[in-house]
């Protein structure tokens, strides 16, 4: 017959040699000290400081800090005014140099077209260089309404278009017939990037 103590014991040598590989001493991992530790925070959670030795906290003046993105912009706006002479067909105009020693970027292009008599069609265009190449960026117009004599025509076009230092920009108007006026106006507006 079996010994009824036998899993009591078991039971107990398995606590007890538990026990005893729980209290053996474990070496902790040394600290890398040459690790760099990086805090970042916002303003709504400072970090705190403590000085310690004989360092100073001067807050007498602000510490000026550079927007590496946006250091060297400055606003540019340029208005457009083209006029289209009856029996003319198309007109280059420029409407803006870019300075020398900047670059122009171009983000919005706005326009206002009226046309007579009704019925013509005409697009146009901005033509821009950089980095040495000129080129063409096309201006969608669309008509908005016609007062049976005019029709008029609106657009608006976002983007980045980018000119170099004493580079013209050519707004290029183009008309399918060749009758009565046709008059464009509007805005280039953007940003010159002083360069280096």
């Amino acid at each position: 017959m079996r010994n009824p103590h036998v899993p009591w014991i078991a039971l107990g040598a398995v606590l007890l040699i538990s026990g005893l590989v729980l209290m053996i001493p474990r070496h902790a991992q040394a600290v890398d000290k040459s690790v760099s530790v990086r805090v970042v925070n916002d303003s709504s959670e400072p970090v705190p400081v403590t000085l310690q030795g004989a360092a100073q906290i001067d807050t007498s003046a602000p510490v000026p800090v550079l927007d590496m993105d946006n250091g060297a912009r400055q606003p540019f706006v340029s208005p457009i005014s083209v006029h289209m002479a009856p029996f003319f067909s198309s007109v280059h105009t420029t409407v803006a140099t870019v300075p020398a020693g900047e670059r122009l970027v171009i983000e919005t292009i706005s326009m206002v077209g009226a046309e007579l008599p009704t019925g013509e069609k005409f697009d146009v265009s901005i033509t821009t260089t950089a980095a040495g190449a000129t080129a063409d960026y096309a201006v969608p117009m669309t008509m908005t309404f016609s007062t049976g004599t005019v029709d008029v025509y609106n657009a608006f076009q976002s983007g980045h278009v980018y000119a170099d230092p004493n580079t013209s920009i050519v707004v290029n108007t183009r008309r399918f017939a060749s009758a009565g006026d046709a008059n464009v106006s509007g805005t280039i507006s953007g940003y010159l990037v002083s360069l280096p």
